[in-house]
C-alpha cells in the first residue's frame, strides 16, 4: 500500500531534499573530495533538519494550546530563542508553517489508518479497519484537540495544497486496499480507482473536518453512521464483475 507520487508532498518531505538525494546518486565520477564534501553537507543538512524540527515542535505546542490564528511567528521565535528572520529562512510565510503542522497530523492519521488495515487480512476487514480508524481519529480530534481540528478546517476552507494531498493520500490508501482485495479474489471490480472514489464519497462526511461538524454531527437523524453508509459500497465491491 504505497504511493509513488510524493515528490512535492509536504507530508513526505520537500522536493528539494529528494532532488538533492537523486543528484548525489547520479554522480558518475566521484573525486577524492566527495566523501569529505558529502560528510560536511550531511552535517549541515542534519543541522537544518534539527532546526526545522524544533520550529515545528514549538509551533505545534503553541497551536495546540492557543490555536493557529493566535500563534504568531514572534511567539514561536520567543519559545525557541531565535529570531523571526531565522524562522522565515525555513518557512517563507506563517501559512507555510501552519501547513507543515497540518501535514504532521495528517501524516499521523494516515499512518494509523494504514496500520489498522495491515492488522486485518480477512475479506473487507482491512478496508473497514482503515475507514473506522479515519472516522474515529477525526471524532477524537474534534473532542480532544479543538485547535487542531480548527487547523484542519482552515486547511480545507482555504484550499491548502496540503489538504488536497491529505485527501489524495486517503484515496490512495483505499485504492491500495481494494487492489489487494482484488488480488485475493475478495473484491471484483474493474477499476480500483473508481471503486476507491465510491468508498470515499460514502464516508467523506465523517472524515472531512468541516462536513463532520456542519453536517454529520448536526443532523445525526438524517445522516446514517459510517458503517451504514459503506454497506452498499461493500456489496458493490464484492458483487461487481461477478454477474
Amino acid at each position: 500500500m504505497t504511493n509513488s507520487k510524493i515528490s512535492n508532498d509536504p507530508l513526505f518531505g520537500s522536493s528539494a531534499m529528494i532532488w538533492d538525494a537523486l543528484a548525489f546518486k547520479q554522480r558518475k565520477r566521484p573525486s577524492p573530495l566527495d566523501a569529505e564534501t558529502s560528510s560536511v553537507a550531511g552535517r549541515i543538512s542534519a543541522a537544518r533538519a534539527h532546526k526545522q524540527q524544533g520550529i515545528l515542535d514549538a509551533a505545534e505546542k503553541l497551536i495546540r494550546r492557543y490555536g493557529h490564528a493566535k500563534t504568531s511567528i514572534e511567539d514561536i521565535s520567543r519559545v525557541i530563542g531565535t529570531s523571526r528572520a531565522d524562522i522565515y529562512r525555513f518557512f517563507p510565510t506563517k501559512e507555510a508553517l501552519d501547513q507543515r503542522v497540518f501535514a504532521r497530523h495528517a501524516h499521523f492519521i494516515l499512518e494509523r489508518a494504514r496500520d489498522a488495515a495491515r492488522c486485518e487480512t480477512d475479506g473487507s476487514a482491512p478496508l473497514l479497519a482503515a475507514i473506522i480508524s479515519l472516522v474515529e481519529q477525526t471524532a477524537s480530534m474534534i473532542e480532544c484537540e479543538p485547535h487542531i481540528q480548527q487547523l484542519f478546517a482552515t486547511a480545507f476552507a482555504k484550499d491548502w495544497e496540503a489538504a488536497h494531498i491529505y485527501i489524495s493520500q486517503v484515496l490512495a490508501l483505499i485504492e491500495a486496499i481494494i487492489s489487494d482485495g482484488m488480488k485475493t479474489g475478495h473484491f471484483a471490480v474493474s477499476d480500483p480507482a473508481v471503486a476507491a472514489q465510491r468508498v470515499l464519497t460514502s464516508v467523506i462526511v465523517f472524515i472531512h473536518p468541516t462536513l463532520v461538524t456542519e453536517a454529520a454531527l448536526k443532523f445525526p437523524s438524517l445522516i446514517p453512521g459510517p458503517l451504514t453508509q459503506i454497506e452498499p459500497v461493500l456489496a458493490y465491491l464484492s458483487a461487481s464483475g461477478r454477474k
